[in-house]
Order: structure tokens, then C-alpha cells, then sequence
């Protein structure tokens, strides 16, 4: 059965707003106002940045993601496929956007078939898409970065220790009973 998952358009409509603020914000004076080389190519450099920015949001926008028992496909711009007989990387990275790591985006790197397919946790059911990754990075006996392990670990795709854990002495099962046991004591008081 081949499922399909799209992104955010709501998300992707702000990030849409504030390309195209900041692509007229650049590229408006250097049109309209005589201006020394060096801003010239300041103004430009922030200009090619939020017009590459722009694209890309509209190119998300407009891609269906589809992943079945055969692979994983893009429908849109861009497009393409991946077999998932034929992935040979499987990365998934966390992005924090606060010094306690608490608030970010993952990223879901897939690799074969001569191509690079890389998905953001905006991407609705990202969850499924990445479990459906794992299966097939396991059925082909791909080894995974102990980050990519623990961040699956994390998604909720993995269970049972991963290699950190090992080297790390630790043991994910007794931490979570002790910390069921910690809000069991929390909650009866």
C-alpha cells in the first residue's frame, strides 16, 4: 500500500512570507539606489540567500512524498525515487534550536539509487516515513551512526539498546522504570 505524506502548508506559508520580505528587502535596493560595490555585493549575497531560501520552501510546498513496500518517491519538483533494495545510507540528524536541546527539527537522510532525498520533521507522519526507512536499512544490514541510532531511539522507531547505549553503560529499561516509578510516587501524592 503506498502511503502519502506532505508538508506543513500552513508552516511553509510563513517561511514563504518571510523569503520574499527578505528577498525584496535586498534585491529592492539594489534596483532602485545608486550603491557602492561593497554593498552591492552584500545586498546580492543576502538576495541569492533568501531567493535559494524562497525556492526551496516553494519546492517543499509542492512535493508529495510516497513510500510503499518498494521504496520511497518524490512527486513534484525534483522528483525521483529511491529503491529500498538499493539504500545504502540512512541518517537522521537533530537540529536544537536552544541551548538545552529541548526545542528543533530532525532530518531524514536517505541515500541509493544514485540519489539523496533529505526530509524534515515538518513532514506530517514523519514518524512512519523514518520507521519504514529503518525497516529497510535493516533488512539490507546497513550499519547506522550511533546518532542516528539514538535520535531513532528517541522518534520512537527503535527499541532495545542502541550502540551509545552500550558504550555508554546505558540501560534505557531501567532508566524508564525508574522513572515510572519516580511519577508514580510524584502522582499518589
Amino acid at each position: 500500500m503506498t502511503e502519502r505524506f506532505h508538508y506543513d502548508r500552513s508552516a511553509a506559508r510563513g517561511d514563504l512570507i518571510r523569503g520574499g520580505f527578505g528577498l525584496a528587502i535586498t534585491v529592492l535596493p539594489i534596483a532602485l539606489v545608486p550603491m557602492h560595490w561593497v554593498l552591492l555585493v552584500l545586498f546580492g549575497g543576502a538576495g541569492a540567500l533568501f531567493a535559494v531560501f524562497t525556492w526551496r520552501t516553494w519546492q517543499r510546498m509542492q512535493t508529495v512524498v510516497e513510500a510503499d513496500d518498494t521504496g520511497v518517491s518524490l512527486r513534484g519538483p525534483g522528483g525521483g525515487s529511491i529503491r529500498w533494495s538499493e539504500l545504502e545510507t540512512l541518517k537522521l540528524a537533530y537540529f536544537s534550536t536552544r541551548r538545552d536541546r529541548q526545542k528543533g527539527w530532525m532530518q531524514l537522510t536517505l541515500r541509493g539509487s544514485g540519489r539523496t532525498f533529505r526530509f524534515e520533521s515538518t513532514l506530517d507522519r514523519f514518524e512512519e516515513l523514518a520507521d519504514r526507512a529503518a525497516e529497510a536499512a535493516h533488512a539490507r544490514g546497513l550499519e547506522l551512526e550511533p546518532a542516528t541510532e539514538n535520535n531513532l531511539t528517541a522518534l520512537g522507531v527503535l527499541r532495545g539498546p542502541t550502540a551509545l547505549d552500550q558504550e555508554w553503560g546505558l540501560d534505557r529499561d531501567r532508566l524508564r522504570s525508574r522513572d515510572r516509578d519516580t511519577d508514580t510516587e510524584g502522582s499518589s501524592t
